[in-house]
Order: C-alpha cells, then sequence, then structure tokens
C-alpha cells in the first residue's frame, strides 16, 4: 500500500511537471524589441459578423466586451 501511494504521488509530479512545461513556450513575441510593443490585428469580416450578430442578439455582452482590453488588441469570439 506505501508503494501505490508513493507511485500516486510520484505520477501526479511527473505529470504536474509535463503541464507546466508544455506551456512554457507560449507567449506572445514583441513586435519591435526596441519599444516592447505588440501586433495588434484587426477583426477578420467573420470576426466581425459575429460580433454584428452578438451586437443584436446579446447587446450587453457586445458593450462590455467593446469596452475591454479585448476589443483594443482585437481579440473576438472566434
Amino acid at each position: 500500500m506505501k508503494n501505490a501511494k508513493l507511485f500516486v504521488i510520484i505520477l501526479a509530479v511527473m505529470l504536474f511537471s509535463l503541464a507546466l512545461t508544455s506551456c512554457g513556450g507560449q507567449s506572445a513575441a514583441p513586435v519591435d524589441a526596441d519599444d516592447g510593443g505588440y501586433q495588434v490585428k484587426a477583426l477578420t469580416d467573420e470576426a466581425r459578423t459575429c460580433v454584428e450578430c452578438h451586437a443584436t442578439e446579446t447587446h450587453g455582452i457586445v458593450s462590455d466586451w467593446d469596452n475591454s482590453r479585448h476589443a483594443d488588441e482585437g481579440v473576438s469570439c472566434i
């Protein structure tokens, strides 16, 4: 029984370590290292259509999104 507990603990630590290392390389790359700025992408036509539909169906959510940093950065629901 003691060996089973030790095995489970070691397995959990290994899985946790794997999860941490697999997400390590996921970061936004600066466009220009001098000013530290990031590239802002405009909404695609598909995303714009989606936002326009949401504006009529769920206008409160779109209003919140429109005043958020996500809207400023061009992040949409797609």
